[in-house]
């Protein structure tokens, strides 16, 4: 299996280069790179403790970085770089 670095390391170039990243966006990102939704979840809060991104609205608990709402197309929480 990849090392989180690398996921770390395409989430934060991703968000960078879009400006920002929803849940929706993020789950099909960690699917393409062949990680699992838990991963990501790891990656943003270490990115949020080190201040490198910044969750812009948040609706529920959690990332909503799971296929019900990636399915669903429900944007949960946003995510921009600092």
């Amino acid at each position: 299996m990849r090392e989180l670095s690398y996921l770390e390391g395409i989430i934060l170039q991703a968000i960078k280069a879009k400006q920002s990243l929803n849940n929706v966006e993020l789950y099909e990102l960690t699917l393409l790179n062949e990680f699992l939704p838990k991963h990501t979840l790891q990656v943003l809060k270490k990115l949020r403790t080190n201040n490198k991104i910044r969750e812009v609205n948040h609706l529920v608990v959690g990332y909503g970085i799971n296929y019900t709402n990636y399915k669903k197309k429900s944007i949960i929480s946003k995510f921009e770089a600092l």
